[in-house]
């Protein structure tokens, strides 16, 4: 294929920045020069939000919404084995119990715990104050999120 051209590099640059910015620099040292590392942590990002869509469709009664397709998500994101994407995938098994009418906090605990392993602070702390820990409101502020509550609405799938 030949050398990249100079807007993709710049995309890439642009890519490699926001990565960095959101999960820091040293969050897999060993894998920051890996196109397959990058590509991974791509399918991961897709995969959690096709997850947090699903689930919002799920909460607001949608029939063509699929409680399975959510589960097969989550469970392909623990089976990655990395901190950020196993983070990612308890959340959704979360949502999936709030969505069927049950409890999970161990599942969220669970996810709070991979994501501080990941150095993912602000997803962290967020589901901290989704569990009522004022100190996860805190942390999120200290992080430089100025409205903790839209940041969740964002980035979090629906959790009551």
């Amino acid at each position: 294929c030949g050398g990249r051209s100079a807007s993709s590099e710049r995309y890439m640059r642009e890519i490699v920045g926001s990565v960095r910015c959101v999960y820091g620099t040293d969050m897999e040292p060993d894998r920051n020069k890996s196109g397959l590392w990058w590509l991974q942590l791509m399918r991961a990002e897709a995969s959690v939000l096709e997850g947090c869509v699903e689930l919002a469709r799920l909460a607001t009664g949608d029939p063509a919404a699929s409680e399975a397709r959510v589960h097969k998500l989550s469970r392909w994101l623990e089976k990655t084995g990395r901190p950020y994407a196993r983070g990612y995938g308890a959340m959704l098994r979360r949502g999936c119990a709030l969505v069927g009418g049950a409890a999970a906090e161990g599942d969220l605990r669970d996810a709070i715990r991979h994501f501080d392993a990941a150095r993912m602070k602000v997803h962290a702390a967020a589901l901290q104050r989704a569990l009522g820990d004022p100190d996860g409101e805190a942390a999120m502020r200290e992080e430089g999120i100025v409205d903790p509550a839209r940041w969740s609405r964002l980035y979090l799938p629906p959790i009551p």
